[in-house]
């Protein structure tokens, strides 16, 4: 006996349609396998330099966005995660960057730390993958925040 995938029914092995909602096996079969197949490349492992090509190609886009605004800006290369207070409304943000500079610039370092060494100890595709889209949104927040201080900073006389 075999149950359908699609109701649950008991069929005979020799079935080719559910004897209930009349699904096909052989369709019900070989959407379980792809369905597998793309379950399974998820879970294959990632191979290092893949992850470190990745990682860089994230890096090399932000310096590319941060020029293309001001070449000079990458002179405050050391300081990017302070732009994660560029986020706050513009009185915020400025005081926030003024009074707190060096919580986020320590802070915001050891998180990208953290998610540059969570997604090379990543073994499957799918945590990997998290991690670097978390990472990725990160860096364009960052990026985003850092511009927006930089104009409401340019506005003070």
């Amino acid at each position: 006996m075999k149950s359908c995938g699609n109701c649950g029914r008991a069929n005979e092995d020799a079935s080719e349609l559910c004897g209930e909602c009349r699904t096909s096996f052989s369709k019900e079969t070989d959407s379980g396998t792809m369905r597998d197949d793309l379950s399974d490349s998820f879970r294959q492992p990632l191979p290092s330099p893949v992850k470190w090509t990745l990682w860089l190609v994230a890096w090399v886009v932000v310096v590319l966005a941060t020029i293309s605004n001001d070449p000079e800006q990458l002179r405050g290369a050391l300081a990017f995660p302070v732009g994660f207070y560029g986020l706050l409304p513009a009185e915020t943000s400025i005081l926030f960057a003024w009074f707190g500079a060096w919580c986020a610039v320590v802070g915001g370092w050891m998180i990208y730390g953290w998610l540059t060494i969570a997604m090379q100890l990543a073994r499957e595709l799918r945590t990997f993958s998290v991690c670097y889209l978390l990472f990725c949104v990160l860096l364009i927040l960052n990026v985003a925040g850092c511009r927006h201080l930089i104009e409401t900073a340019s506005r003070i006389h």
